[in-house]
């Protein structure tokens, strides 16, 4: 092989290997093409009850087809937490998962969590979980609904069908006579706690996280109640809690989107405090989950034995002032523990709330909504063009429009603006630095119009309404209708090119919501200011809870993505704003930021580290199996085909090449040395060289071929 032939093949390899690599890493974040769909437009499923092993098979199913937003764990392989026992011919296990945008993943990303069933034998909890993780994934890749999508970008969604995993097998209430939500560390003596194996299963999740708000599904009766539920605050003199505004009105408002129960007992859920619409229990999840970290009185580290599943470290109890600060609602699903099949719905009633499509599934995926998208405050940008491209000319006016969700009542918004540099790009998030200036010295505050007056009888007063206060409610046909998108344009401010001087400026919108969620009741218990997460977060000037790498970060003001223009002497040119970096698809990503970015290369490199990353990523967990193959073979298929193309072009480049080599040679060269050449070098050679004979080239010698050694080999291909 002569130097030049290696040259090319080293140069097609590379070529080749690169093109493999890109097709993978581009088919990473895809689902493959034969993937099972329950969510299809048109198709009116009805739902049906899962078992033990259908949840464990469905929930595996989902990671394998969507691993790029599903990530699946259990308890007793991350944790060592015990098998309660044999669930069939494998030991039971308490299954979890997580559902968001791995990719984009960050530390302070707002966390959820969704508890199946403590209670193995109330039944709707666990189908209600998977479906809804079903409809968030499939509503992502297929489907166009923008509110569901923005939930898995934005919001990091945990997933326990059945906590209670043996109960559940068994259709039994207990885990081996014990009943799990008597089993937590709060309000019972240290040796009656963390004994079966399903309290430690949450108890180890829920240490490594900061979950601000949880639904834990029940059944039995009909209810959706809040802290307080112990023994310890039970009674009227003692059972509010510190948070109660806040928590009344979330669940407030769960109770009206649920909508009402199907049948002849045609009515909404009962809300209230757990101690009253239910019963006080010692030991329960709800209350361990709101007050564990804060309340050291009546919150003990467990002492629990040996039986049945061995000690418990005492340390596994003991817990910061930041790890559970939750609201933890208690929902009853039905009268019944596992309610008739005809009365769980269709997928419809997702859509159609207190139709006949709708049911015990349908109303309860709604509920978990709902939680989802509160557990943070957002703004909006809408009814304006995209962001992340460039429009030369706006022209001399631009009403910007905005509409704030994750929250119940605006206290207040507004759209402000500040000057930047000329040559500055436009952010994709707003700094610290920015965000103080756009609050604390903005070049201009713009009046703001709340555009619903019409529809209210006049201009209304702060607080205004969000679509969660609106008193259609329920209103699922809405949120989930054709449209895809609760939102609209509440809010709007009209900016002309002559409110400022000519020059560059970054524009937002900030709202301040549930302002009112600052301050306790006069009665409540313990007489002291909110405590949770979910009300701290928004009601505290530069709130931070940190649990490890997990964050809470909060704040009164709520900022929009920011727009910037540049102002001319007559008209508005709107700069296309930064495209958002892919955080490194781990759980303690840390998320790039515009100090970040010193150098474009340094940029360069991360990317490509993340993209390895997360294919390495992909292939440990299992992500190339069954259908996934399709994908591979797809992405071969494609390679092959990019193979075949770049030899066939290098072998025409060497052949042409070659040929130009042999047609200068035979011009200066007598036949008999061109004989003897070619003698060596096989009759292809004699052949190729002949046909040159009839139109040698001229005896000059062009400068650039440089010289001729005596032996007939050319100095620079030498060099080659």
């Amino acid at each position: 092989m002569t130097k030049i032939q290696l040259f090319y093949r080293i140069i097609t390899l590379t070529v080749a290997l690169s093109l493999l690599f890109i097709i993978l890493i581009t088919n990473a974040q895809s689902p493959p093409p034969t993937v099972e769909r329950f969510y299809k437009p048109g198709v009116n499923r009805r739902y049906t009850y899962l078992n033990y092993g259908q949840t464990v098979n469905e929930i595996q199913r989902l990671n394998r087809d969507y691993p790029a937003l599903i990530e699946l764990n259990n308890a007793q392989d991350n944790y060592g937490v015990a098998s309660p026992g044999s669930c069939g011919n494998a030991p039971c296990k308490q299954y979890y998962i997580r559902v968001t945008e791995e990719r984009t993943l960050t530390p302070e990303r707002p966390e959820v969590f969704f508890s199946g069933c403590l209670h193995g034998n109330e039944r709707v909890g666990p189908t209600t979980v998977v479906e809804l993780a079903r409809l968030l994934v499939e509503n992502y890749y297929f489907g166009n609904n923008e509110w569901l999508k923005r939930m898995v970008q934005t919001r990091s969604i945990y997933i326990m069908p059945s906590a209670n995993a043996l109960g559940y097998y068994k259709n039994t209430r207990e885990e081996n006579g014990i009943d799990p939500n008597r089993d937590f560390p709060y309000d019972t003596p240290a040796s009656s706690c963390m004994k079966t194996t399903a309290a430690r299963a949450v108890n180890e999740l829920w240490r490594e996280h900061l979950f601000q708000l949880a639904i834990t599904f029940h059944g039995g009766m009909r209810a959706i109640s809040y802290e307080w539920g112990s023994n310890n605050h039970a009674g009227s003199s003692k059972h509010i809690s510190p948070d109660d505004i806040g928590f009344e009105t979330i669940c407030q408002a769960m109770g009206k989107y649920g909508g009402k129960n199907i049948g002849s007992n045609s009515q909404y859920y009962p809300v209230g405090i757990l101690d009253a619409t239910v019963y006080p229990v010692g030991g329960g999840m709800e209350d361990w989950a709101y007050a564990a970290s804060f309340d050291s009185t009546n919150s003990h580290p467990c002492v629990p034995g040996d039986q049945p599943f061995g000690s418990y470290p005492t340390s596994k109890t003991r817990y910061d002032s930041n790890m559970l600060r939750t609201l933890n609602v208690l929902v009853e699903t039905a009268d019944a523990k596992t309610p008739n099949s005809n009365t769980l719905g269709h997928l419809q009633g997702l859509f159609e709330s207190g139709t006949s499509n709708d049911g015990h599934i349908a109303r309860n995926i709604r509920l978990c909504l709902l939680m989802t998208d509160v557990v943070q405050p957002y703004v909006l940008w809408h009814n304006m063009h995209q962001i992340e491209t460039d429009e030369p000319s706006i022209g001399s006016n631009l009403t910007f429009g905005w509409d704030v969700g994750g929250g119940f009542s605006v206290t207040k918004t507004y759209l402000r603006a500040i000057k930047i540099e000329d040559n500055a790009s436009c952010p994709h998030e707003l700094s610290t630095r920015q965000k103080f200036a756009i609050i604390s010295h903005p070049t201009k505050v713009f009046d703001t119009t709340y555009d619903l007056a019409f529809s209210l009888g006049g201009a209304p007063q702060a607080p205004y309404k969000t679509f969660w206060s609106e008193s259609e409610m329920p209103r699922s046909n809405v949120i989930l209708g054709s449209l895809g998108s609760p939102y609209k344009q509440r809010f709007s401010s009209i900016v002309k090119h002559d409110m400022l001087p000519v020059g560059n400026y970054l524009f937002a919108a900030i709202a301040i919501v549930d302002s009112a969620w600052e301050h306790k009741r006069p009665t409540s218990s313990p007489n002291v200011d909110p405590v949770s997460h979910v009300v701290r977060a928004r009601t505290k000037e530069n709130y931070m809870a940190e649990n490890g790498q997990i964050k809470i970060v909060g704040g009164k003001e709520w900022f929009s993505r920011p727009r910037c223009y540049k102002i001319t002497p007559n008209k508005m040119v709107h700069h296309k704003t930064e495209k958002k970096p892919d955080a490194n698809p781990t759980p303690n990503a840390k998320k790039k930021t515009t100090e970040d970015n010193k150098k474009q290369k340094e940029d360069n490199i991360t990317h490509i580290l993340g993209n390895i990353t997360d294919a390495i990523h992909q292939l440990e967990d299992g992500s190339w199996r069954k259908e996934s193959l399709e994908v591979m073979k797809k992405a071969l298929a494609d390679t092959l085909v990019a193979i075949v193309v770049i030899l066939v072009l290098a072998t025409i480049c060497a052949c042409t090449c070659r040929c130009m080599y042999y047609k200068y040679y035979y011009a200066k060269h007598t036949e008999e040395e061109v004989e003897t050449l070619t003698s060596k070098r096989g009759e292809r050679d004699i052949e190729l060289v002949g046909n040159f004979k009839d139109n040698p080239m001229s005896d000059g010698k062009p400068a650039a071929w440089g010289n001729i050694d005596d032996d007939g080999i050319h100095n620079d291909m030498e060099m080659i």
